[in-house]
């Protein structure tokens, strides 16, 4: 009974981290440029092309932006609307370890490997200086844990989820994804 309070008590301190990182203001260089990005691709309503100083910005995939801008026009130009699409893919990807571990293993496994997925600094970083790191590794967890679904149920809707989800993170940072 011990353990499942400490269990629980650090699962809650890890929950408070990650809202306290939701609402925190933008730091500076990277998620501020990438914000200001982002919210040009809302306010022009160009999705196609992305720039940077009024220069093409060819770097990185547009998925980061996508959806930042995406959520800059459901919840407004806030700092933690440019998180909260972020956020939601580390809750995603914690998920999906959870599933994966408890998949391969049993429950407890796949409880440790969620918070440890959340509790490494650079998903700790990735939420408090927005990177795309977290949707990457999110969509590729969650891709592995549909693979592994499908290869027990053979359900194409499993195969397709999959897909879908390897799609998403080759958005994030291009072919680094497959790789992985």
């Amino acid at each position: 009974m011990r353990i499942r309070k400490i269990h629980w008590g650090l699962w809650l301190l890890l929950g408070i981290v990650y809202l306290l990182a939701l609402f925190m203001p933008l730091m500076e260089n990277d998620s501020a440029q990438f914000a200001v990005m982002a919210m040009q691709m809302a306010q022009e309503n160009d999705y196609l092309y992305l720039f940077k100083n009024g220069v093409d910005y060819l770097d990185k995939p547009h998925m980061h932006y996508w959806l930042a801008a995406f959520s800059f026009e459901i919840f407004g130009y806030t700092p933690w609307a440019y998180r909260l699409p972020a956020f939601l893919s580390l809750i995603l990807g914690a998920y999906a370890l959870f599933r994966l571990g408890s998949l391969l293993r049993n429950h407890a496994y796949g409880s440790i490997a969620a918070f440890v997925f959340l509790s490494t600094q650079t998903m700790l970083l990735a939420a408090f200086d927005l990177r795309t790191d977290s949707v990457l590794v999110s969509f590729v967890a969650f891709s592995l844990w549909k693979l592994l679904v499908y290869t027990h149920s053979q359900r194409l809707v499993d195969i397709a989820l999959a897909a879908l989800a390897a799609g998403i993170a080759f958005s994030t940072k291009g072919m680094l994804a497959v790789v992985v």
